[in-house]
């Protein structure tokens, strides 16, 4: 997740630590690689319905949206906010392997509310347009999202005057 830099650096380390004779304790120390397996442990602990995913495609998820969740605004909740947020995408991009999901997806992403066959009659619903954000109205189409956003909620700290 870092980029090359910190894999180059991480491998600088590496050969001096080998030549030390010291063995590596990376993860247990609290490294990156710790930090992304503890959100996959979290992510398999609430989304069992990714079961089939194999943890690659989710550990590449997880780096993918890790700039989108910031560490600082969720302290100790970090780790579980990142496991609904990834929950979330991978159920807005379909992966979930529900067929159910797969059917109703495209007309959940382009917002149809009903649509009926004699006549051809499709209304379109606006999240949006009930007073929530443009980022709350994505969040709110799954309950991943909607848990992320409690979090989010119960992290924000706001200020009396």
């Amino acid at each position: 997740c870092r980029g090359r830099f910190a894999s180059l650096l991480f491998h600088g380390w590496y050969l001096r630590r080998r030549a030390a004779g010291s063995t590596i304790r990376r993860r247990a120390a609290g490294g990156a690689g710790s930090a992304t397996m503890d959100i996959l442990k979290a992510f398999r602990l609430i989304a069992p319905e990714f079961d089939a995913i194999k943890d690659k495609q989710v550990k590449n998820y997880i780096c993918l949206f890790s700039p989108m969740v910031s560490r600082e605004k969720f302290g100790q909740q970090y780790t579980l906010a990142m496991a609904y947020y990834v929950a979330h995408k991978m159920k807005m991009h379909g992966l979930s392997g529900n067929e159910d999901d797969a059917r109703t997806n495209a007309a959940v992403n382009m917002g149809v509310a009903s649509y009926s066959e004699g006549g051809t009659s499709i209304s379109y619903a606006n999240p949006a347009s009930s007073g929530s954000t443009d980022t709350d109205a994505e969040l709110i189409l799954t309950v991943y999202g909607i848990e992320y956003m409690r979090i989010l909620r119960s992290c924000i700290i706001s200020a009396v005057i």
